[in-house]
């Protein structure tokens, strides 16, 4: 029966391991508003990796009424994420059509 209990343990540490980066990645998660409808994940990520490593990028689906889109963006690291914060929010457009610039926050949790 030992070689079975060893491979219980392993499966237990990996799962450890696989749920530790989500937990970890969700500190520098930060909400992105304000974003033109039209805007493309790589055009997200080029402006975004600009400030860090981004680990992901998710542009949400469905209509506002607005007809602006949102987004998440995740970072490496709590100090991109604050330089993306500092350089982008209120400031930033990614269309030169009079459009209002995009704001960037931390992400609630929850």
């Amino acid at each position: 029966s030992s070689p079975s209990r060893a491979a219980t343990t392993g499966v237990g540490a990996r799962r450890l391991l696989e749920q530790a980066p989500m937990a970890h990645a969700f500190k520098h998660k930060l909400f992105v508003g304000s974003l033109p409808s039209d805007l493309t994940t790589e055009e997200l990520s080029l402006v975004f990796g600009t400030y860090g490593a981004c680990t992901d990028v998710h542009i949400m689906q469905g209509k506002s009424t607005s007809g602006q889109s949102c987004a998440f963006v995740v970072y490496e690291s709590a100090d991109a994420a604050n330089n993306a914060i500092a350089a982008l929010n209120g400031v930033y457009s990614f269309r030169e059509d009079g459009s209002p610039p995009i704001t960037v926050s931390w992400a609630r949790q929850g």
